[in-house]
């Protein structure tokens, strides 16, 4: 499924530079961007609150629940959450899947508690060079996992339940420096039948980069600035993933 990302920040749409620390806001209504994306094509959305990846305070999620009511195909949750509480309240209000972040692989003890929610949840594992780079969260614990072998914790990760995981290689997201194909790899070498689902988010330039996802294995890729600078179409995307062999 291609996701194409709505950010929001301050109750508007942003985008980010330099990962979180630096946001534009935008005039852009954010139920007219969400609703004219699935009138594109889109079959689900990628909504991140950037104030809440920055400060841990999801003040935007009761808009992005109001995007998930304005339309009608489900919409994912990102903003490197950690606290399973806002995943639960996030849910509730109609989000049908949340993100955590991979700064909440330093708190182990929260991970059954990820796993617990299935498929309306998904870990993060945001890499650079195979460590894990988190770009938001809780701060304590992002600086307990900054830098550690991604695929290490990822396997303490799956020993605790989670077989759900979002790939993001750090350098390329955003920078269509192309999607984690070598990562999501080595990490499925290593996990074997503990993934349950793999999802990638950014880095994707072209419509090659969909098909090489789709062949891989990807459920779901998340798709911003190669879209926003007509690369492709979503619709293009998407009927290029539907072509490959399930």
């Amino acid at each position: 499924m291609i996701l194409p990302a709505v950010d929001l920040a301050a109750g508007r749409v942003a985008t980010a530079r330099e990962g979180v620390r630096a946001l534009d806001t935008l005039d852009d209504d954010p139920i007219d961007l969400a609703r004219g994306l699935v009138a594109a094509g889109a079959r689900g959305l990628h909504v991140v609150d950037l104030d809440g990846a920055r400060t841990g305070e999801y003040r935007n999620l009761p808009l992005a629940a109001a995007i998930a009511r304005a339309v009608d195909v489900p919409v994912q949750l990102g903003g490197s959450v950690c606290d399973p509480d806002v995943a639960t309240d996030a849910l509730r209000r109609g989000i049908a899947r949340v993100v955590f972040g991979s700064a909440t692989l330093g708190a182990p003890d929260r991970l059954p508690a990820v796993a617990a929610l299935g498929a309306r949840a998904l870990l993060a594992l945001e890499v650079e060079a195979d460590r894990i780079r988190p770009r938001g969260g809780d701060v304590m614990l992002a600086e307990s996992v900054q830098g550690g072998d991604a695929v290490g914790l990822a396997r303490v990760a799956a020993e605790r339940g989670v077989s759900r995981f979002y790939v993001i290689d750090v350098e390329a997201d955003g920078r269509l420096g192309g999607p984690p194909l070598a990562f999501a790899a080595r990490l499925r070498s290593a996990l074997g039948e503990a993934i349950a689902e793999l999802h990638v988010g950014g880095g994707v330039r072209n419509l090659i980069d969909v098909r090489d996802l789709a062949v891989a294995g990807v459920r779901s890729v998340v798709v911003g600035r190669a879209v926003q600078e007509g690369r492709f179409t979503i619709a293009e995307a998407q009927r290029v993933a539907d072509e490959m062999p399930a």
